[in-house]
């Protein structure tokens, strides 16, 4: 999972460091492509004009989304609300202290 997550910030960062003009190309082709994955109608034709990178970066995503329920990070879906109204732990201490 953390190699997964490395190589998702790595994939990132080189886009923003190397694609100058990321938002052109991600406008047209990524925010579509998206789109048809969401609504379930894939157009993989809009996924070949991506630059390599970002397909490495796209493929790392969905390697994440497919590994995290088998990790520890599931819990992070999760959230407790109910610990925000819970009544406050009173913290007991069983040994007796010496008097100083």
């Amino acid at each position: 999972m953390l190699a997964l997550l490395l190589a998702q910030v790595g994939t990132g960062v080189a886009i923003a460091l190397t694609l100058r003009w990321g938002s052109v190309w991600y406008l047209h082709t990524a925010v579509p492509w998206l789109r048809s994955l969401a609504v379930l109608d894939p157009k993989i034709e809009l996924a070949a004009l991506l630059p390599p990178l970002a397909k490495a970066h796209a493929l790392a995503a969905f390697l994440l989304l497919a590994v995290a329920p088998f990790s520890r990070l599931v819990h992070a879906l999760a959230v407790p609300v109910g610990y925000l109204w819970r009544a406050p732990q009173v913290v007991v201490w069983n040994s007796r202290r010496k008097a100083a």
